[in-house]
C-alpha cells in the first residue's frame, strides 16, 4: 500500500481515477507559474505540463557540476512571514520556467529535486511558504519543482495519499531523483539544511519554533523530509491508509526501519 503503480497499488491510476469521481476527491493542483492553485485564469492544465517539461529538459552537459557546498550560504535566515500576493511573488521570481521549475544557469546541479507539498485551505501559508523556499532552494544551486497536490472535498485531510500522488505525477514529467515532503507551515531557518538526499533519509524538521525548538517526540520525521526514488521504490511510499492528521509519518519511520537497513 503506497507508491508502486501497480494493478493492485492503492494509488493505481485506476483508482486515482475512482478516487477523483467520489465525494472524498483529490487531485493534483493545476499548476501556475510558481505551483499555486490561485489565479485560476492562469491555471495550466496536465498536459500543457507535459509540454513544458520538454523546456525542463533541455540538456546542460557543458556545463560543470555545481561545487558540493553552495557558495553563498550563511547559516541562520531571517523567514519572510509576510503572506504576499501571488502576483508580488511572482514579480520576485521572474527567472522561473513555466510550472515553476529552475535551475542555475552557471553549473549543473548535482541533484534533481521535487519539492512535493499536501495541500488544503490554506493559502496564507501556501503564499508565505513560496515566498520563502523559491529563495531558500536557488541559494543552493537546486534544479528544482515544486508541486502544490491539493485535496479537494470535505473528508479527512490524507497526507500520505496526496504524497504519493505528487511523487507519482514529478517523476512523470521529469527525471528527478530527489523528493522532499514539505509540510505547507514550516519554513527553514538555516540555508545550511541542504535540501538534497542521501544514502539515508534525512529529515530536516528535527526542532520546531512552534514546540520551542524541542524534539518534537522520539522518532518524528513530520515536516520536512528528504528521501530518494530509489529509496521510495524500496518503502513503497506512504501509506494511503490514514485519514486525518498524524500517523501516516510514524508510518513512514516504521518503513524506513524495515526496508533501508
Amino acid at each position: 500500500e503506497g507508491l508502486k503503480e501497480e494493478e493492485n497499488s492503492e494509488i493505481s491510476k485506476e483508482e486515482i481515477k475512482e478516487e477523483n469521481n467520489s465525494e472524498n476527491k483529490i487531485e493534483i493542483t493545476k499548476t501556475t507559474k510558481i505551483s499555486t492553485p490561485q489565479l485560476k485564469e492562469r491555471i495550466i492544465s496536465g498536459f500543457e505540463l507535459i509540454e513544458i517539461a520538454k523546456i525542463w529538459r533541455v540538456s546542460q552537459d557543458n556545463l560543470t557540476l555545481c561545487p558540493e557546498r553552495p557558495p553563498n550560504l550563511k547559516g541562520k535566515i531571517d523567514v519572510d512571514m509576510r503572506s504576499l500576493k501571488i502576483e508580488e511573488i511572482e514579480a520576485e521570481y521572474k527567472d522561473l520556467m513555466p510550472g515553476g521549475h529552475w535551475r542555475p544557469k552557471e553549473c549543473k546541479s548535482r541533484q534533481k529535486v521535487a519539492i512535493v507539498v499536501p495541500y488544503r485551505n490554506r493559502e496564507p501559508h501556501l503564499r508565505t511558504f513560496l515566498n520563502n523556499i523559491h529563495r531558500f532552494v536557488q541559494k543552493q544551486q537546486l534544479d528544482y519543482a515544486i508541486f502544490i497536490v491539493e485535496q479537494m472535498g470535505t473528508f479527512a485531510f490524507n497526507k500520505g495519499r496526496l504524497t504519493n500522488i505528487g511523487v507519482l505525477e514529478a517523476i512523470r514529467v521529469y527525471p528527478f531523483d530527489c523528493i522532499v515532503f514539505h509540510d505547507v507551515d514550516t519554513y527553514p531557518e538555516n540555508d545550511n539544511l541542504l535540501y538534497t538526499c542521501s544514502s539515508q533519509p534525512k529529515h530536516f524538521s528535527v526542532y520546531l519554533e512552534r514546540v520551542g525548538y524541542k524534539e518534537f517526540y522520539p522518532g518524528f520525521v513530520g515536516g520536512v523530509l528528504a528521501i530518494s526514488v530509489e529509496q521510495l521504490r524500496k518503502i513503497n511510499g506512504y501509506s494511503n491508509d490514514f485519514w486525518g492528521w498524524g500517523g501516516e509519518d510514524d508510518d513512514i519511520n516504521t518503513r524506513f526501519q524495515a526496508y533501508l537497513k
